[in-house]
């Protein structure tokens, strides 16, 4: 605006200086016409013709810039109103957008900050260096999920910290205590899994069981924990009731009324239920609000690919699916029981090997050689 009223203050100055030289250029000619001679009256029409042309051009160039200035200043008026009776409506449309739109973090340009996570206790550490092993090389080599999310890779270990030489490249080691409830057998230790709920820094916390092999990431999981804070997202136990929950996998988003639940274990005002965490996690999340089931297909059990389990190509039904293409799409492979690969493995097929257990235990077993070398002190 300073620039078009700049411009018509030059314009003005411009037409008084052009209006002023037409009206003395007029008197000059006409008075001093008269005292020439005719011979040089003779001489001077032609001058006078061109001078009287010239001021018909001068005033029509006047007129013609005088329109176009008002011209201007009309349309300027008209947008400034137009302008003023929109105003309003371009407020709304642009806070209607603005609803619309769902940010990816709660920090603009940050992407959401998700942990993968195991379990560690006892002398045993290939297991735990095993599963987070394949985790990191899982994730590494899907460029879409790490386009989408801030990925760290975790071993969570109760006692002695695992020697810093032997944690495999780009996995973290974190220091857990032990939960003051204690379950039975082999579940002595696995409610300090729960202490994940400190990890404030996560949008979103996967936690898997160390007997979990991952194969594809779990973004599903991500973004369900994501659209419900304060939340768990866990996977039924399908081949023992689709309302009973799986705890060797699932998702947490940290809030305080998952904090304050899972206080009541970790620091002793509850001493657990049954054996495991697993028996204290269904009867204290029964019917809870803070508890949302997915398919149990994010339990995956290894027995889909037996013919002699009663489980066996359950998924593959139901998808309509070869073994060979689930095994492509499944999230991930639980190594329950006597199926772990530390226990006997792939005996319990007792001959009934199928290419897929093959598949399954080669990736393991190749992965565990790498992860679990013996380091010289």
């Amino acid at each position: 605006m300073f620039h078009r009223k700049k411009w018509f203050e030059d314009d003005q100055s411009n037409l008084s200086f052009r209006s002023s030289a037409s009206k003395q250029a007029g008197k000059w000619s006409s008075g001093a016409f008269l005292f020439l001679s005719s011979r040089r009256r003779f001489l001077l029409v032609p001058l006078l013709v061109s001078l009287f042309y010239f001021n018909i051009r001068l005033l029509h160039t006047e007129n013609n810039i005088r329109a176009s200035r008002e011209s201007i200043s009309t349309k300027i008026e008209r947008r400034a109103v137009v302008a003023k009776n929109t105003s309003s409506n371009v407020e709304v449309e642009v806070s209607e957008v603005a609803e619309n739109i769902t940010p990816l973090s709660t920090d603009q340009g940050k992407k959401p900050r998700v942990a993968y996570t195991t379990l560690s206790y006892g002398d045993d550490l290939c297991p735990a260096l095993t599963s987070a092993f394949i985790m990191h090389d899982v994730l590494s080599n899907h460029n879409d999920t790490n386009s989408r999310y801030d990925i760290d890779v975790i071993i969570m270990r109760v006692g002695d910290p695992i020697p810093h030489q032997r944690i495999p490249v780009g996995v973290i080691q974190r220091a857990v205590k032990q939960a003051k409830a204690k379950g039975n057998y082999q579940w002595t230790h696995t409610y300090a899994k729960f202490w994940i709920k400190d990890w404030d820094e996560y949008d979103v916390v996967i936690f898997l069981d160390s007997d979990v092999m991952l194969l594809n990431p779990l973004n599903v999981l991500i973004d369900k924990a994501r659209d419900s804070p304060d939340s768990i997202i866990v996977p039924s136990a399908y081949w023992i009731s689709n309302d009973l929950a799986m705890t060797g996998t699932f998702a947490l988003s940290p809030g305080a009324v998952i904090h304050k639940i899972f206080d009541t274990v970790l620091k002793g005002e509850d001493y657990g239920t049954g054996d495991g965490e697993m028996d204290w996690f269904n009867a204290k999340f029964k019917r809870s609000s803070s508890l949302t089931f997915v398919s149990g297909l994010y339990t995956l059990l290894c027995g889909e690919f037996f013919p002699g389990d009663g489980i066996f190509n359950y998924w593959g039904e139901k998808l309509n699916l070869s073994p060979n293409e689930m095994l492509k799409t499944a999230p991930l492979v639980h190594f329950i029981a006597t199926w772990k690969p530390w226990g006997r493995g792939i005996e319990t097929a007792e001959g009934g090997v199928t290419t897929e257990l093959k598949l399954i235990y080669k990736r393991w077993n190749e992965a565990s050689k790498k992860a679990c070398k013996k380091i010289s002190p």
